[in-house]
């Protein structure tokens, strides 16, 4: 199953909870900025880099072959940036699902020392507010999910 199989399959379950899209991967991958290291050391070997944004390191591709007289430079390159592209995009799913699974695990707000102290605050108060909306309300659950009471 490819990427967009998969997304279809997800949409057509109505699967809703937060979750990493390929459109986000798409959207990041798209950013990515690839540098090239082109037989280093007198080598028959091709490197390609991939950071995203050219800043933030995500992966290295590797093109090689045995004989110097087969060796081209635009073939290792197209190589070795398939194999970086491949492994930056999968280090992106890894590195997107980790954040979305810390702001899901962490509350996203912050008490005040008082309201920590007097079981009194904004965030509870808000709960029984929006616990009151009709159930298929469009914002409610996801309010819930997102910053209720666990």
């Amino acid at each position: 199953m490819n990427d967009q199989d998969l997304e279809q399959a997800i949409q057509s379950k109505g699967l809703t909870a937060p979750r990493i899209t390929l459109a986000d991967i798409d959207a990041l991958m798209s950013r990515i900025v690839y540098t090239f290291d082109v037989r280093p050391n007198g080598s028959t070997t091709t490197l390609a880099h991939a950071f995203l944004d050219g800043k933030f390191y995500l992966a290295t591709g590797v093109s090689s072959c045995v004989s110097v007289e087969n060796f081209d430079a635009e073939l290792g390159k197209d190589m070795a940036m398939g194999s970086a592209k491949a492994a930056a995009e999968d280090k992106l799913w890894e590195l997107e699902g980790y954040a979305l699974w810390k702001r899901m695990a962490e509350p996203s707000i912050q008490l005040t020392p008082f309201e920590v102290q007097s079981g009194l605050d904004r965030v509870r108060f808000a709960e029984g507010l929006i616990r009151q909306l009709p159930a298929d309300h469009d914002g409610r659950n996801t309010w819930l999910l997102n910053y209720g009471q666990k």
